[in-house]
């Protein structure tokens, strides 16, 4: 997910009545907390009505609740209880599985402040991404919402069916969604509502009405990438998939649907670029869950099979790996510098140099170390066997493993754990001619990096160019190659598949140098 940035837009009335709301049950798992959760709005006074009935086990100790929520009422199997709220939480007393806890709430979410905001609720709609309901503390969670609408708008949250009905209180939305989660989102606006199919699946888009001439392409854009990721990981995981419009500037991917800022939206080519990330992250982030407390693998991989995947078709991909290097180079440095394994999230350039792009280019560098065949399993194997699981860099390390028929630990720790990038250099490099052909002999020095490597290496001669591997295994190592014509040029790893520092001739003039030097004054 990208940063919002503050933007300017006024809210003007509309009020919700509250009422009583009856919600489908879930069948979760008892190890698992279960929400059912009802709310309503009322739009002029961005204020949010809510009620959350929990079933939680024993190992659920503490209630979390926003800091811009109020509980009006609290029971626990039915009994009043105090709701003392500290540090944001409400700790619970000893319980066995399968106690029933009813919180009752409200929260007000203006638009006064919001740079950087999480909720918001006006006469536009809704918009709520960060803790909008009181919830048990773990890291998964089965829920149920269902949602009171005023007439005009469409909700969205995480959902395979919605269900609409009108009842006397007003016109409910139900959001079904049978698996776990972290969590959930909502978000609600006038939206015009297109829906399309690809096989089983219903896509659609969400778009205010001055914008739902973009509906086409972005449902045609939708159906593309679901076939080109089926094809590369297997079934979608979900029966639904929407591009939902957002007043902020978001860019935010969340299971069964994308939250796109709608300046974001109108750009000519993100629908042949971001959409695709965000419709990736249905596999890896929003299926297959991401162990954050153990570092943050999910942007790295989805930028690798994304966006440099779309420059790989273009037959353009040494040009985006040389790119990250670059900006790996222009924007991290010692006081900046983070391992791959350190990175969670966030939007600066240096960090994201770490998160995306480093990181992208370790999934290139095993994918080679691999083979195509290995890599592709291990994907596939990844998206089967940890669906809707968190998952940490040690189960990729194990499954990648598993595929490619060896312990892959060491290259593992190598390259999540340490700094910077590898350094290659040639010296003593001599031509000697034994006999009918010519003999190339030259030391190589590897820096910062896990051996065995394999580099990359293409001498120019006359008539040809031979492109060579060579395995290392010692940080100096003196090798000969033998050749059938004068060499006239050595490049080391021409088309950038190692994650290593450019050399003099390989820096050009690029404006991400200017932007991350820190010694800049302008």
């Amino acid at each position: 997910m990208t940063a919002m940035q503050k933007i300017r837009f006024t809210f003007t009335g509309c009020f919700v009545m509250a009422g009583v709301l009856i919600l489908s049950s879930l069948g979760a798992a008892a190890s698992l907390p279960e929400h059912r959760i009802a709310i309503w709005f009322d739009l002029p006074k961005h204020r949010i009505y809510g009620t959350v009935d929990l079933t939680v086990p024993q190992s659920v100790r503490t209630i979390v609740v926003g800091k811009g929520l109020r509980i009006t009422r609290f029971s626990i199997d039915g009994k009043v209880a105090v709701a003392k709220v500290k540090d944001d939480r409400i700790s619970l007393p000893s319980h066995p599985d399968g106690t029933r806890v009813r919180v009752d709430y409200e929260g007000v979410f203006s638009d006064g402040e919001r740079r950087n905001a999480m909720n918001l609720i006006g006469a536009n709609g809704a918009f709520l991404v960060g803790d909008w309901y009181p919830t048990a503390n773990a890291e998964l969670a089965h829920f149920a919402l269902e949602a009171r609408v005023p007439e005009g708008f469409q909700g969205v949250s995480e959902a395979e069916t919605i269900t609409t009905r009108q009842t006397a209180e007003g016109r409910m939305q139900v959001f079904h969604f049978p698996h776990p989660v972290p969590h959930i989102n909502f978000v609600m606006a006038p939206y015009i509502v297109t829906k399309d199919r690809h096989g089983d699946v219903e896509v659609a888009t969400y778009l205010l009405p001055e914008d739902n001439d973009l509906s086409g392409r972005y449902l045609a854009y939708i159906k593309k990438y679901l076939r080109m990721y089926e094809n590369m990981l297997g079934p979608y995981p979900f029966r639904r998939f929407a591009v939902v419009e957002n007043i902020l500037p978001t860019g935010y991917g969340m299971p069964t649907f994308t939250l796109l800022g709608r300046q974001v939206l109108k750009l000519p080519f993100i629908p042949e670029t971001s959409l695709g990330h965000e419709i990736l992250h249905s596999w890896f982030g929003n299926s297959v869950y991401v162990d954050y407390a153990k570092g943050n693998w999910s942007e790295g991989l989805t930028t690798y099979l994304a966006d440099h995947y779309y420059d790989v078709l273009k037959e353009k991909g040494w040009q985006h790996r040389k790119k990250i290097i670059e900006n790996y180079e222009s924007y991290v440095h010692q006081d900046s510098e983070i391992s791959i394994k350190e990175f969670v999230s966030g939007g600066d350039r240096a960090l994201r140099a770490v998160g995306y792009g480093k990181t992208a280019m370790f999934f290139h560098m095993l994918k080679n170390r691999a083979g195509d065949k290995a890599f592709d399993e291990g994907l596939k194997r990844l998206t089967q066997e940890q669906r809707f699981k968190i998952t940490s860099w040690q189960d990729l390390e194990r499954i990648f493993s598993k595929t490619a028929g060896e312990d892959l630990s060491g290259f593992f720790a190598f390259w999540l754990n340490n700094k910077g990038a590898m350094a290659v250099n040639l010296s003593k490099i001599r031509v000697n001619r034994p006999g009918k052909g010519y003999n190339l002999q030259f030391e190589i020095r590897v820096v910062n990096s896990t051996m065995p490597v394999f580099i990359p290496l293409v001498i120019h001669t006359e008539n040809k160019q031979e492109k060579h591997i060579l395995p290392i295994s010692a940080a100096e190592q003196t090798l000969s190659l033998p050749l059938q014509e004068r060499p006239q040029k050595i490049v080391v790893d021409p088309d950038y598949d190692l994650f290593r520092t450019l050399n003099q001739s390989e820096r050009r003039a690029v404006l991400s140098r200017l932007l991350g030097d820190p010694t800049r004054t302008v």
